[in-house]
């Protein structure tokens, strides 16, 4: 049983708190737990955050955030065997969503005490770990149009205002994917790690986070209408059967554009293309309820 905690705050996060954090920490201290707590003071920090506790020698490291803190820290805890736990308090939470682990404090924290601990695969995008999925073509020109002071009042509706911006600017680069040897062009492309993308919405049907390759969708079309049917196919579960869309799993993947193209990952920028993708298995110990 774990003795000493650390937890890892973005005070940023649309559900986070100063008083959410605090019985957090009175939760896990009544169950005998010694508990330090930092919140990230800039983006990036993260990791930095998760290498410091690791160094303190601590048993858990509980992320109290979205998906994108949830990111960070899991890049300073790849290849170790100290596990992460979920504290959900981020926009949309995919990766609680993915586990199964429910938005209550109180049952996050059992979780993170009294849950199982699970070896999971990482995805990797150039020299960035990634936990859910990477993004290129339309979802990256989301990320990187979405106003952050509007999502902090808006929340998953700001990423629809970005959206319609981006569809005002199609059409998109070509995008050239070689996955485990196969070549495939599109406009739009999902590497996912996880089945759930973007919330309850699984793009990957195959994914999973204990499998040891990724699951790879390239999305053809980037016309305005092509694009918004690809959005109602997600959304309904019924993109998998459009001719123009071809899901495959493979370990590694090169991408590359003929033109400028963003890459995000869990919901934040990492950079532009070209880049390698690649699975990393049995890279992060996981607290699952």
């Amino acid at each position: 049983m774990a003795t000493r905690a650390a937890i890892i705050a973005n005070p940023k996060a649309r559900r986070y708190s100063p008083e959410l954090l605090r019985r957090a920490k009175d939760l896990l201290e009544a169950r005998g737990i010694a508990v330090s707590a930092r919140e990230s003071d800039a983006p990036g920090r993260g990791a930095d955050l998760a290498r410091r506790a690791l160094a303190d020698g601590v048993d858990v490291i509980l992320v109290a955030g979205g998906d994108g803190m949830l990111n960070e820290v899991a890049n300073g805890m790849a290849g170790t065997d100290v596990p992460l736990a979920i504290i959900p308090a981020g926009t949309t939470n995919v990766l609680a969503k993915e586990i199964g682990l429910s938005s209550r404090l109180a049952d996050a924290v059992s979780a993170a005490v009294d849950g199982m601990p699970r070896r999971v695969s990482l995805g990797k995008a150039g020299d960035r770990h990634f936990l859910l999925m990477a993004g290129i073509g339309f979802d990256a020109e989301v990320v990187r149009t979405v106003n952050l002071r509007t999502k902090a009042v808006l929340g998953k509706a700001a990423y629809i205002a970005a959206g319609l911006r981006v569809l005002a600017r199609t059409p998109l680069p070509t995008l050239t994917v070689i996955a485990d040897g196969r070549e495939l062009t599109g406009r739009f492309v999902v590497i996912s790690n996880a089945r759930f993308y973007a919330g309850p919405f699984a793009v990957a049907s195959e994914a999973g986070l204990e499998r040891a390759d990724l699951d790879v969708c390239v999305f053809s079309a980037s016309t305005r209408a092509s694009i918004l049917r690809y959005a109602a196919g997600v959304l309904c579960g019924r993109h998998l059967g459009f001719r123009d869309v071809t899901c495959l799993n493979a370990r590694q993947i090169e991408v590359s554009s003929d033109g400028e193209s963003w890459v995000q990952a869990d919901g934040d920028l990492i950079g532009n293309l070209p880049m390698r993708f690649e699975v990393v298995p049995d890279a992060l110990a996981l607290m699952t309820p």
